[in-house]
This record gives structure tokens, C-alpha cells and sequence, in this order.
């Protein structure tokens, strides 16, 4: 723990630091000793958890909530973010983002330096931030997106390792070895009360658009706009595959994805129990239930911000 108090004994600014040692891209020295020599240098005390599992995180939280703690940071990948700001929920504190995972899209969204060094400087000077809406499942939030069918099963067959080295070309790689397994699926989706069929080799839920950077998109859903976006994906074939991989690479006008609705409260339901990810992480089984929670949480974000592509409204609060 660093504290840092001034001369008459006055405490500085609070920091309470989330350290996912399992990231894709955390380095111990580069983080760890830049942030304390940092923070040492400047009016701030800040106490570095380092993340273990889900259940002491949660533990650990209920009490910082009660020590007044000024900023929440998550350092990792999107998961780990989307996990703190689960557990904020009911108390509206700015969260701000040291990227330190595979593909951090979310640091990416937000215009967060994916520089390590630039993204824990920010941090410390921070003057605006940005509130945007997540997607609930049960009593997590997630920021971007959730799937199953095909793209699920090619995550639950992902390692770190293949991550780390080869980021969203990963997926793409690990999709075409995938590709003669894969099969439509029967889906039956309801969207704010209205039931539809389905016949998909995958179904998406969609908070943001975007996937990995900002130029790679499944479709114009913006993460600000109190609103997500269902779509499907039906082919099965080495030519839909490649027709999605040239969507998100390369096209605005999307091939592949079909858009099947919008709302506010999303039922699927399969014959099968089918894998389910959200934001890169596999959280379990259909069927699901998913729901909205707009301006769910708030980020502490660079100065200057330009309007950005996953975002209706970029009016920056303070």
C-alpha cells in the first residue's frame, strides 16, 4: 500500500489500484514500479489489490466503498474492467484504465493511451470523463458485446498465450480451423416482449460495435446510446467466414451480419445448452437473459477527446 499525506497531515487524493497479474500484457516492473514511483511523486495515496479471484475482489470492495476511495482503477484487459464496474455499481465512482490486456478495446473506445506509461499519467491528471451504458447479465455488466454460437466456441478454445502474441488475428486463425464444426443453430429470441426464430451460426448482443481496435466493427451500435443492437450471422461457409472476416477488417457496409432488432431486454433461448461470451470471457450456458443499464459507469478520460466512433454523444462531463 502507498500513502502520501501532506505536511499537516491532510490525506491527498485515494486511489484503489485492481492488478491483474494474469493479463495479457502486464509487466510486472513496468507497471508496478512506474506507477508507485509515480505516485510517490505526486499528492496521491493509493492501495494496489492484486486480483485473485472474484469472490475476495467482491469482499474487498464492499469495504473500500466505506474508506473513500477518489478513483477505482482496473489494470488488465476488458474483463477486469467490466468486473470492477460490477462491483461499483450503487456508488458512481470514476474508474479509470491502466491497458494492460490482449486486445483492450475498451481503453481503445474510450481514447485511453494504450502506452502504459501515458495511460497511468493520465490517471494522475485527469479532467474529464465519460459515462457510458454496459449490458447486464444477472448481476455482472459487460461494456461491448455478447455471443454464442460461432464465435463463442472459437474463444473457449483460445489460450492467453495465442492472444497475447496475435490479438484479434488470433480469433480469425482459430475461427477458420474451427470452421468445419461449425453449424447453424436454432435461436429463439425475444426483444422487449417480441419472439422471433432464428437459424444462425451465431447470434451477437451488441453494446458497442466495435471489435479490438476502432476500425474493426460488427455493426453501428454505439455504447452511449441506451439501446442494443441483435444481429446474427448465418453462414457456415468458407465464404461467409471470409465475408466476416472482410466486415471487420475492412467494410462499413456489412455483408454478413444481419440485424435482426433492437431493445432494451433480450431472451435467448437454444435446444441446446450452447457456450456464452461476453467482452472475451467465457461466462456460461443458454439459455440467457440480457438487459441494458444506461450510464452504468463513468471513466476518467484523456482531454480534448475527438468524436469518436462508438459513442452517439461525445459531450464530455467533468
Amino acid at each position: 500500500m502507498i500513502h502520501k499525506a501532506d505536511e499537516q497531515g491532510i490525506t491527498k487524493r485515494r486511489f484503489f489500484i485492481v492488478v491483474n497479474t494474469k493479463a495479457g500484457r502486464y509487466d510486472d516492473y513496468l507497471i508496478y514500479e512506474y506507477l508507485t514511483d509515480l505516485l510517490s511523486r505526486e499528492d496521491i495515496s493509493a492501495e494496489i489489490y492484486s486480483f485473485i479471484n472474484q469472490q475476495e475482489l467482491s469482499e474487498r470492495i464492499k469495504k473500500a466503498k466505506q474508506e473513500h476511495f477518489d478513483l477505482y482503477v482496473a489494470v488488465g484487459g476488458d474483463g477486469m474492467i467490466a468486473l470492477l464496474a460490477s462491483y461499483l455499481q450503487d456508488c458512481k465512482k470514476t474508474i479509470g484504465i491502466i491497458p494492460a490486456g490482449t486486445s483492450n478495446t475498451m481503453a481503445n473506445i474510450l481514447g485511453i493511451p494504450l502506452d502504459v506509461k501515458l495511460a497511468i499519467q493520465l490517471l494522475v491528471h485527469f479532467e474529464q470523463t465519460k459515462t457510458i451504458d454496459a449490458i447486464q447479465i444477472k448481476d455482472r455488466l459487460f461494456f461491448m458485446n455478447v455471443s454464442t454460437g460461432f464465435s463463442s466456441s472459437v474463444v473457449n478454445e483460445l489460450d492467453s498465450t495465442k492472444k497475447s502474441l496475435l490479438g484479434i488475428f488470433a480469433y480469425i486463425f482459430t475461427g477458420l480451423l474451427h470452421l468445419p464444426k461449425t453449424t447453424q443453430k436454432s435461436f429463439s429470441v425475444t426483444i422487449d416482449g417480441k419472439r422471433q426464430q432464428v437459424k444462425a451460426a451465431e447470434l451477437f448482443v451488441a453494446n458497442s460495435g466495435v471489435l479490438g481496435r476502432p476500425q474493426y466493427t460488427v455493426s453501428d451500435s454505439m455504447i452511449d446510446d441506451g439501446i442494443l443492437e441483435i444481429g446474427i450471422v448465418r453462414e457456415t461457409s468458407i465464404r461467409g467466414i471470409v465475408d466476416v472476416i472482410l466486415d471487420i477488417l475492412v467494410r462499413k457496409r456489412k455483408k454478413s451480419f444481419q440485424l435482426i432488432g433492437q431493445g432494451k431486454h433480450i431472451t435467448v433461448l437454444t435446444e441446446k445448452p450452447l457456450i456464452v461470451q461476453a467482452d472475451g470471457d467465457i461466462i456460461g450456458e443458454t439459455p440467457m437473459t440480457i438487459g441494458i443499464v444506461p450510464k452504468a459507469a463513468t471513466f476518467a478520460i484523456p482531454a480534448q477527446q475527438k468524436r469518436g466512433f462508438a459513442t452517439r454523444d461525445n459531450a464530455i462531463s467533468t
